[in-house]
């Protein structure tokens, strides 16, 4: 069973905390936590079920799926190819980043520094070719600007990983 590392989270936490806190003074003063508590509060109501379902989702997944599998697709072994589909993953795969980078974290997990060229690809292409946003971008932006942005970025993700790739052989 993958151990989850939580130094990297504790040290997050307290870092958004203290500045949570800060933000949270400077609100009092100007009468204004109130609403920002309120805010915050329809949230959570609205955010906390969702996420609450992605972790059980990622748990029963990195208990089922065979850490084989993860690394014959997301692995070493997988070469560019696997680089490619990172890319298209990350082209197609919905979500918030509440959603999404839960699941990488849960990818990174189960295949460790081996499988960290895929992530960044599909990481690089939901942020930059992310399928799921073209009506509203074509919308208002219109579909001239969707096609150069489209064309402009679609070899970054795969660019990315293996940049990655290299860096990491570099780091050995």
């Amino acid at each position: 069973m993958p151990k989850i590392k939580t130094d990297s989270i504790f040290i997050t936490t307290c870092i958004i905390a203290i500045f949570t806190l800060v933000v949270f003074l400077i609100a009092y003063q100007r009468n204004k936590h109130f609403l920002g508590l309120e805010i915050a509060k329809n949230l959570c109501l609205k955010t906390l079920p969702l996420i609450i379902i992605t972790f059980i989702l990622l748990g029963l997944l990195q208990a089922m799926v065979p850490k084989d599998l993860i690394s014959s697709w997301l692995g070493k072994k997988s070469g560019f190819k696997g680089i490619l589909l990172g890319s298209a993953i990350g082209m197609i795969i919905p979500g918030s980043p509440y959603v999404f980078l839960p699941i990488l974290a849960g990818l990174y997990k189960i295949g460790r520094e081996e499988s960290l060229p895929i992530i960044v690809s599909i990481y690089s292409a939901k942020f930059l070719m992310g399928i799921n946003r073209l009506p509203l971008e074509i919308g208002f932006l219109g579909p001239k600007f969707t096609l150069i942005r489209i064309v402009a970025t679609i070899f970054l993700a795969p660019i990315s990983g293996l940049i990655t790739q290299g860096i990491m052989k570099f780091m050995k």
